[in-house]
């Protein structure tokens, strides 16, 4: 860990420390969090990328290609796009700007929040991995296109199970929370029908 201490991220590290202890993070995992920001810093040395500078948009292709360690399951791109959007939210790097599809899948996404929250009575802290499973479907069905909830079938959740079950074959880790996550996407994207 020595050798990832005078990174470009460290000034921030504090702050990005503190969002978690806010919200009651046990000190282990805060710790992790901490090592996996600097391992990150040290990749955004290695491009010569400085922080004002990142975007959410070059986590992916910095990370891709970086080893996971297996007993760690908390992934460097994950803690990375945390990361990045701290920085966003302090003020240290830029947004980027939405397009109008971009616009309509987060609109989407935060009334799905919001049906999370007051119809099914989910917890705050479990809320973003039923999101992330709704931002997944969202990807696989309609790509970059505008989302159209109309257009829903159910071909293309049964694609979508299927799509998720082989990659969690390949990554070879099966979890079961992926159904019952996607379970809850999927009961509030169907239509409901009137009962009398």
């Amino acid at each position: 860990m020595s050798e990832n201490l005078k990174t470009c991220v460290e000034p921030y590290l504090a702050a990005f420390e503190q969002t978690y202890a806010a919200e009651n993070y046990k000190a282990r995992t805060i710790i992790a969090y901490r090592c996996l920001a600097r391992k990150f810093g040290a990749v955004l040395d290695e491009a010569g990328i400085a922080p004002p500078s990142v975007t959410l948009d070059c986590v992916e292709p910095l990370t891709r290609d970086l080893p996971r360690e297996r007993k760690n399951t908390i992934r460097l791109d994950t803690i990375a796009r945390r990361f990045v959007q701290h920085l966003v939210d302090i003020g240290v790097a830029q947004p980027v700007p939405l397009t109008d599809n971009e616009i309509a899948r987060a609109t989407l996404l935060a009334d799905f929040e919001t049906y999370l929250i007051k119809q099914r009575g989910l917890s705050p802290r479990s809320i973003p991995h039923s999101v992330g499973f709704a931002r997944r479907f969202l990807d696989y069905r309609f790509g970059k296109a505008l989302p159209d909830p109309g257009r829903l079938c159910p071909a293309d959740v049964i694609g979508f199970m299927e799509h998720v079950l082989a990659s969690a074959r390949r990554d070879r880790r099966w979890r079961p929370t992926s159904v019952s996550s996607f379970n809850t996407c999927s009961r509030a994207a169907r239509p409901r029908p009137i009962w009398r």
